[in-house]
């Protein structure tokens, strides 16, 4: 058989692939080829995702950033790191958390007892046992005086006081008063909050609009919300109308017309109408995101927009949205993709893999 390779892929990246990698040519079948390649070998304790173009590892119990070549750009020195955004990323030294540029200078001294991120120009970080919301010169502007803060979304936070949470907004005063047990961030114009032991919705004005009478509600997304009562997870439209009858073990939200649901101890994907287009076959799923990627599948070319890691008999591997192993399930764990990487963790290391497609066989 001589193969004949079209080198598509290629062109739909910035530059060659110079990685030292390890790639499967039998991911799809013997008359094309499409593979898998670890394009940053697993050698670090625990990673974090690429954001930025940068990505958290660890490595002999220290944190430190590298870059898509697998190369410390930041050494690895922190107690512990968060991911970059907005051109800073959260660090903890000594015990304290504080903000690092690029260049893994400070640009906020570590002085705090935790830290989020930098979301809408403002950062959730503890301080004396209290949170509050610093600006990019780590100057509070809304003092530390909550039992926990949440991030901002769309100009609202929610926070937590005297054991109730709450909404505020970005001088720090109450939108919503703090009375519910749980709060989730607002998601197509609802907050899923909990009251009373139950969880139900409410709108922006901190008003019910579908009554707190479920066991556990997750977000809305493409319109529906997962919700759980008597044990059992089905799907709500914003009227609080079941559009799909409680009947799975656990469920995830809709994402591109697919919502991960769990049946008899086993993981897969259901369609809006409650029906499984991919069966509960899997150990565990996480949901699909994006990869952007070209592939030979099933001797015809692909575009595939996501992927989702799956695992298998003890192993990790990812599907499209056919059911259908991209990426063979043979990892010990993995993460989502992300900026066309994911996570993946083999013989108790982290490294980065990536699809690539090279090219198809004929006789």
């Amino acid at each position: 058989m001589k193969l004949f390779f079209i080198l598509f892929f290629i062109f739909l990246i910035n530059k060659p692939i110079a990685y030292s990698a390890s790639i499967n040519y039998e991911l799809c079948g013997k008359k094309y080829i499409c593979t898998d390649q670890i394009v940053i070998s697993p050698k670090f304790d625990d990673a974090d995702e690429f954001r930025d173009g940068l990505a958290a590892v660890q490595l002999n119990g220290k944190w430190g950033f590298i870059n898509k070549k697998g190369k410390f750009v930041i050494s690895p020195k922190f107690d512990y790191s968060n991911h970059f955004r907005d051109g800073l990323a959260s660090v903890k030294l000594n015990g304290k958390y504080g903000f690092i540029n690029k260049k893994g200078k400070f640009v906020i001294s570590p002085k705090f007892d935790d830290s989020n991120n930098f979301i809408e120009g403002l950062a959730s970080v503890q301080l004396n046992g209290k949170y509050g919301f610093i600006n990019k010169k780590g100057k509070f502007v809304i003092s530390p005086k909550f039992d926990y803060s949440n991030h901002f979304k769309d100009g609202l936070a929610s926070v937590q006081l005297n054991g109730k949470y709450g909404l505020i907004n970005k001088k720090g005063k109450f939108v919503i008063s703090p009375k519910f047990d749980n709060f989730m961030n607002f998601r197509e114009g609802l907050a899923s909050v909990k009251l009373s032991g139950k969880y139900g919705f409410i709108n922006k004005k901190g008003k019910f609009v579908i009554s707190p009478k479920f066991d556990y509600s997750g977000k809305f997304q493409e319109g529906l919300a997962p919700v759980s009562i008597k044990g059992k997870y089905g799907f709500i439209n914003k009227k609080g109308e079941f559009v799909i009858s409680p009947k799975f073990d656990d469920s995830l939200g809709f994402r591109d017309g697919l919502a991960l649901a769990k049946l008899k101890e086993k993981y897969g994907f259901i369609n809006q109408k409650g029906k499984f287009v991919i069966s509960p076959k899997f150990d565990y799923s996480l949901e699909f995101m994006e990869i952007l990627s070209m592939l030979i599948l099933d001797g015809k070319f692909e575009f595939i927009d996501s992927l989702a890691s799956v695992s298998l008999n003890g192993k990790f591997g990812f599907i499209n949205k056919k059911g259908k192993f991209v990426i063979s399930a043979k990892f010990d764990d993995s993460s989502g993709f992300k900026n066309g990487l994911a996570r993946v963790k083999l013989n108790g290391k982290w490294g980065f893999v990536k699809v690539i497609t090279i090219g198809f066989a004929k006789k």
